[in-house]
């Protein structure tokens, strides 16, 4: 954890879980534990497995963000936050038909930390749908998280949320959403900085990558004292130039990693061979990895088809850790 960070002791039910224990466990201590919780492996790294109240969970998702009529919810209250009891007839109208057509899960844009959410919530869980909230960041303008002390009042800001938002139906948190977007301001390159950046200091961390895995594994830490699991939605932009390198020839072709590769640099960039090398993937950082992130997810816009663009077989050798896909579609600017 970096210098300014909290300092965290994280109880035991917080902890990821081997499915041969959990077997044993009786129903009374299968109940004390974390609703949702990720399988270890006999090594004792994360698997490509999740339970959900015990039996293993397949995400079936919608990304819920409704806007009523004639309302702009990047200028006007509630920002976006439309899941308070003055919008019942919206949600509890959605949630029931999220039900009806298979759903098991909610992911949530918006999450104000002076709202109250709890009739939402109790509706989400009658109705059998876990919730996965969200730490809304912005921009690194909205955030700032460049001194110590920005990142003390961060991740304080994280601890408050959860504390107010306990409750059965939310199984995970998202922290942000496309932190690695350059136009987000947190990472980027020196010439996106020069050209598209218009504030003081332009990206926080410059093109430091392990910087920002480090800021969203450290909100993480908070995220798993209050036994919930963790993650954060990268966009589907490759890393800065300086960790690029080729995929080889396993996969047809020659090209540098996409957003597969924040994975990489984010666990210490554990390659291909099981090896690592800093100079290598890592450009030079020594950065031993994430160790409060709970599984991957990321925002899709491949084209027409997921096999095409190589996304799961490239993901499949770049993480050993479960993902989400957290958003996909067809990019009209590309189609």
């Amino acid at each position: 954890m970096e210098s300014g960070a909290l300092s965290l002791s994280l109880p035991f039910l917080t902890t990821p879980l081997p499915l041969s224990r959990y077997a044993n466990y009786t129903t009374e201590e299968k109940l004390q534990r974390p609703r949702m919780s990720v399988v270890l492996r006999p090594d004792g790294r994360r698997s490509r497995f999740i339970l959900l109240d015990g039996a293993p969970y397949m995400c079936r998702a919608v990304s819920y963000s409704p806007v009523p009529i004639g309302e702009d919810p990047s200028y006007h209250e509630p920002f976006g936050d439309y899941f308070t009891d003055n919008y019942g007839g919206i949600w509890r109208r959605d949630l029931a038909l999220f039900k009806e057509m298979g759903a098991n899960t909610v992911r949530l844009y918006a999450w104000r930390l002076k709202s109250r959410h709890n009739q939402f919530l109790d509706e989400a869980d009658r109705l059998g749908l876990t919730v996965m909230s969200v730490f809304e960041m912005g921009t690194a303008e909205d955030t700032p998280v460049g001194t110590p002390a920005e990142r003390q009042i961060f991740y304080a800001r994280v601890a408050n949320r959860l504390r107010i938002s306990r409750h059965r139906a939310i199984t995970a948190w998202f922290i942000g959403n496309e932190l690695n977007g350059a136009w987000n301001a947190y990472v980027c390159e020196k010439d996106y900085e020069e050209k598209f950046l218009h504030f003081p200091g332009g990206c926080t961390f410059k093109d430091n990558a392990t910087r920002l895995c480090e800021l969203i594994d450290d909100a993480c830490a908070v995220v798993q004292a209050e036994g919930k699991l963790c993650t954060t939605p990268w966009a589907g932009v490759g890393t800065p130039g300086k960790y690029n390198w080729q995929i080889g020839p396993q996969f047809g072709w020659d090209q540098d990693w996409g957003w597969q590769n924040w994975m990489k640099v984010c666990e210490g960039t554990r390659g291909p061979s099981g090896g690592r090398s800093w100079e290598k993937f890592n450009g030079g950082e020594e950065y031993e990895g994430v160790e409060h992130i709970d599984f991957w997810s990321a925002n899709l816009y491949p084209g027409k088809d997921f096999a095409s663009s190589g996304n799961f077989k490239m993901y499949e050798v770049a993480s050993d850790m479960p993902l989400l896909v957290s958003e996909y579609g067809i990019d009209a600017y590309v189609t």
